[in-house]
């Protein structure tokens, strides 16, 4: 199939449909699999058809190709769609183009490791009569009962207040049935947009990771209502290993890299960066000494929290330095994107 940059407004269709689901994946068949599995479960408690699917392999994978040959054997009597691209692109480039075609009034993307609750359609249905002035809809991403211990505790590092700050919502359950949000409490593996207001926007291709974020702050900028809820929750499988884990981070903090050099990001986490840095700095400089007590002492109360939580005995030392290897990840893709985003845009100039 023909690839087009991603970023390029297709030609309107006319809305038919409640809802696309739009999945991107690649040489993950067994995850997909329990994905379609519990997507079959939620359609046929939906009950209805006005609804259809876009699967796209982003790259050549015979594995996957395979699998989807026999998928309307698997799934409830939804419209299928299959796509498959000649080359990899971004994640955000796949979803543009996987969305080109969409008809329906809301397009959902899912990530190919989740699951989905057997109500959640319902759920949004009711949710989206409770305000239809809402563009965007999304729920928290949870780990998994079923998960590992070192998938566990990936999970209790994400969830934890004390880790990942106010974006710990989008990893648990917050006790609220709808509310108006900024993006906290959102992430791209579950989110529901109106069709014509994604159109007007899309992702940026050019984006390694954190394309959802560039999507919220659009929206924010453009008094567009987003709104989160409990009902919408998936479960999310996290990373099989701490090094894979570590590196997902590292791929989160490029992509917002390259937004925080393309001002992609709101005044007021600006503001916060700017100021937490220098106040970092100065810390470092003038009270080393405070600095280090102040990062221990943090550490220490993640850990006592962790092992309250799992009340386990067989927790390592080694875990109380996680958080701090999760940030200096974080922060290494950080510099890492904007300093790719910088080289990009002059030797671009220079040419």
């Amino acid at each position: 199939m023909n690839i087009f940059d991603g970023n390029s407004i297709v030609e309107e269709t006319p809305l038919k449909d409640d809802f696309t689901i739009v999945v991107i994946t690649h040489n993950r068949t067994e995850l997909l699999n329990l994905l379609v599995n519990s997507l079959n479960i939620a359609l046929q408690r939906y009950g209805k058809t006005n609804c259809d699917i876009v699967i796209c392999v982003n790259g050549k994978d015979s594995k996957t190709d395979e699998y989807l040959k026999n998928l309307s054997l698997r799934i409830a009597p939804i419209p299928t769609q299959i796509i498959t691209l000649d080359r990899p692109v971004t994640p955000a480039a796949a979803r543009n183009i996987a969305t080109a075609t969409v008809q329906s009034e809301w397009v959902m993307f899912l990530d190919d490791d989740v699951e989905i609750p057997p109500e959640l359609f319902n759920n949004f249905k009711k949710l989206v009569k409770s305000d239809p002035q809402a563009a965007l809809w999304g729920g928290p991403n949870l780990t998994p009962e079923s998960s590992t211990y070192t998938q566990q505790k990936i999970g209790w590092l994400l969830q934890s207040y004390l880790v990942t700050g106010p974006i710990s919502s989008r990893y648990k359950l917050n006790k609220i049935e709808s509310i108006e949000c900024k993006g906290n409490h959102l992430s791209l593996c579950n989110i529901f947009v109106k069709t014509q207001v994604f159109r007007s926007i899309l992702f940026n291709t050019k984006l390694k990771t954190a394309e959802e974020n560039e999507l919220f702050h659009k929206l924010t900028l453009n008094n567009r209502k987003m709104k989160s809820s409990d009902l919408l929750y998936v479960w999310h499988c996290r990373r099989a290993s701490v090094p894979h884990f570590l590196g997902q981070i590292k791929n989160y903090g490029y992509g917002r890299g390259q937004l925080i050099y393309h001002g992609m990001i709101s005044t007021p986490l600006k503001i916060f960066i700017f100021f937490g840095l220098i106040l970092f700095l100065f810390s470092a400089i003038k009270f080393p000494l405070l600095l280090a007590t102040g990062a221990l002492f943090w550490l220490i109360v993640i850990f006592v929290s962790f092992a309250f939580n799992f009340r386990m005995k067989n927790n390592s030392p080694v875990d109380i330095l996680l958080p701090m290897r999760l940030w200096y990840n974080y922060f290494l893709g950080i510099i890492i994107g904007y300093k790719s985003s910088y080289l990009n845009r002059h030797s671009h100039l220079r040419g």
